[in-house]
């Protein structure tokens, strides 16, 4: 019988068993007709299986319904876990186990280098940020003698904040263009669906620096809201792409971080590293981490 770990994200399911963390495999949704297909041709086997899910389920039932063109499996927890005798199912929110994966990864580049060191706060969170087909958010907690905690969010579902007029502007000009069922939020435009949005509205070279902008306006506000000055980690499918293809609009980033602010908020910020975290299975690391702890717990 084997531990697996899955990454249900909204484009990809990516699977692991919990012994061999080398071999990762990598599944387009879209291309499969439920997961049960996926596990029963992965693993014979499964004891347990512990899900890293961009959606929550209500009721049991995990359901995507942001991007139908990509992620249209509905998931009955208790009809999958009687379907393929599997023990116990355990259900993570994804940025929450990406957060526990900064625990055990160590593959990360400077975004922007602290300019002086945090001397306003002792062991403050860190903020983890992943960008893919939508966006999301945790916090980790790491003090010294205590257990590890990740307090999880709701991510990009929450209004948008903006800067500048243009900023403004482009945020009007493309809440204009949908169907209005709902208020417009930072999803909307600091995603991959997102970023192809603007790219749209704007054209290629601007989209690519509003995002920054964007991004570095929202990371700011997560940051300065929770005091998260122990670092900023940007993950995420849209980070690998753009940071790989040098498309990443680093300068934007850090302006709209780093706004002039009073010299004790200033500081703080300066003194925050911001990481791209070139690890791409964030998540699969948390679940490991918290497959490993329940079990030393049990």
């Amino acid at each position: 019988m084997t531990i697996v770990l899955a990454d249900l994200g909204g484009t990809h399911l990516r699977l692991a068993r919990s012994h061999d963390l080398k071999n990762i495999e990598k599944f387009v949704i879209r291309d499969f007709p439920d997961i049960d297909t996926v596990l029963r041709e992965y693993e014979e086997k499964i004891e347990t299986l512990y899900i890293a899910a961009a959606i929550q389920p209500i009721e049991g039932i995990i359901e995507d319904k942001r991007f139908g063109d990509k992620s249209d499996w509905i998931i009955d927890v208790n009809k999958l876990k009687a379907a393929l005798n599997i023990k116990n199912i355990v259900i993570v929110n994804d940025l929450e186990a990406a957060a526990y994966g900064v625990l055990k990864h160590n593959q990360t580049q400077f975004l922007i280098e602290p300019e002086i060191e945090q001397f306003h706060f002792s062991c403050p969170p860190k903020l983890i940020v992943g960008v893919g087909t939508g966006i999301g958010h945790a916090y980790l907690f790491n003090k010294e003698n205590c257990h590890p905690f990740v307090q999880r969010s709701h991510g990009g579902h929450m209004p948008i904040p903006v800067a500048n007029d243009e900023q403004m502007e482009t945020v009007q000009k493309i809440r204009l263009s949908q169907d209005g069922k709902r208020d417009f939020i930072v999803e909307d435009i600091v995603s991959g669906s997102g970023l192809i949005g603007l790219k749209a509205h704007c054209g290629n070279d601007v989209a690519l620096r509003l995002f920054a902008e964007f991004l570095g306006v929202y990371s700011n506000v997560l940051v300065s809201s929770v005091g998260a000055y122990g670092g900023v980690y940007l993950t995420g499918g849209v980070m690998d792409e753009l940071v790989g293809r040098q498309q990443f609009d680093k300068e934007s980033f850090k302006k709209y971080f780093l706004p002039r602010a009073v010299p004790v908020v200033q500081e703080c910020l300066n003194a925050t590293p911001v990481y791209y975290v070139r690890e791409p299975n964030m998540p699969i690391l948390g679940l490991s981490f918290l497959s490993k702890q329940e079990a030393h717990d049990f």
